[in-house]
């Protein structure tokens, strides 16, 4: 329940929220909105079926003027969800995240002003923030490009901290749910660009989100993410490019077992990497190991989502076989 004396000002949107085992998560996510300048008029939410306690704790969480709906559908994935509970939302302004995120104060406001106050906008794409909990998240919170390094001409929203008409939504085709896993956002979106929707970038509107707890995890989603750009066909010229480069790198190491010199020049090309991403990632304030085991997670993270693209894209050619 909501406490404290100041109570936040409800605007006329609807929090949409898809959750799927979130019983860690789900309290931080409502006191984080709870203690924010602003809440939504109406929170929609899909749950895709959780075993946890998910389901009990969305029902006890309320929020004084805040109409909760929930629905629980069994086996949806995310975009399925995310669709239903836009579906069953009622207001024209959509604000959306994840459950395993924390709100910043004014993250509702940031995010949705835009859309309250001009007519003319379609789409806003919000800011984040990554912070680490372990040794391990450090380094993924190192290996994460400072939102200053984006490209905001060319930034597509990801859904954590991402604002739309329900209009404009339905109008992009809504969230691909043909997609096995992931990619659904930057599917909905790049569609939106095509079709020439006017899009405005809010880095203010942040949130916190946290990193993979592993190697294998942090493996594993990026894995699916690239599989979800090879399900779309997105980034494919950029994943040709990495799918070379670590051939080269296979190639070198061959070769360097009958000629250490080839050793010798991929050392000296990783290095060159290296030092061309310092500024980028900003890794003068880090510690040495921290710059060092980000830089390997970055070749992780271009290797996993290579082997992720073209698991995709031969899911997407069975599909169109059939």
């Amino acid at each position: 329940m909501l406490t404290g004396s100041a109570m936040p000002e409800i605007l006329p949107v609807s929090l949409v929220l898809t959750t799927l085992n979130e019983e860690s998560t789900l309290n931080a996510f409502f006191s984080s909105l709870c203690k924010g300048t602003h809440v939504p008029a109406e929170i929609s939410v899909c749950d895709g079926g959780s075993v946890d306690r998910t389901v009990d704790i969305l029902k006890t969480w309320r929020v004084p003027g805040v109409n909760v709906k929930i629905e629980i559908r069994p086996g949806f994935t995310i975009a399925r969800g995310r669709n239903e509970a836009v579906r069953n939302s009622s207001y024209e302004i959509l604000a959306i995240t994840d459950a395993g995120c924390l709100l910043h104060r004014d993250w509702l406001y940031c995010i949705t002003r835009p859309l309250l106050e001009g007519a003319d906008v379609d789409v806003v794409a919000g800011g984040y923030e990554v912070v680490a909990r372990s040794s391990f998240e450090s380094y993924a919170a190192a290996a994460s490009l400072p939102l200053d390094h984006q490209d905001r001409d060319g930034f597509l929203p990801s859904s954590r901290s991402f604002a739309i008409r329900k209009k404009v939504f339905w109008e992009g085709g809504g969230y691909p749910e043909h997609l096995y896993f992931a990619g659904e956002d930057t599917a909905l979106c790049h569609r939106l660009r095509k079709q020439g929707k006017n899009f405005i970038v809010r880095w203010d509107a942040k949130v916190t989100w946290f990193p993979r707890s592993s190697l294998k995890s942090f493996f594993r989603q990026y894995w699916l993410y690239g599989i979800g750009d090879g399900e779309t066909g997105f980034n494919a010229r950029r994943t040709y490019f990495l799918f070379l480069k670590w051939l080269a790198a296979v190639a070198i190491l061959v070769l360097g077992a009958y000629q250490p010199l080839w050793w010798g020049l991929g050392f000296l090309a990783l290095l060159v990497h290296f030092i061309r991403l310092w500024p980028k990632y900003r890794w003068g304030s880090c510690p040495i190991h921290v710059s060092l085991a980000a830089f390997g997670l970055i070749n992780v993270i271009e290797l996993a989502h290579t082997a992720g693209f073209i698991r995709g894209t031969i899911r997407r050619m069975k599909k169109k076989a059939t």
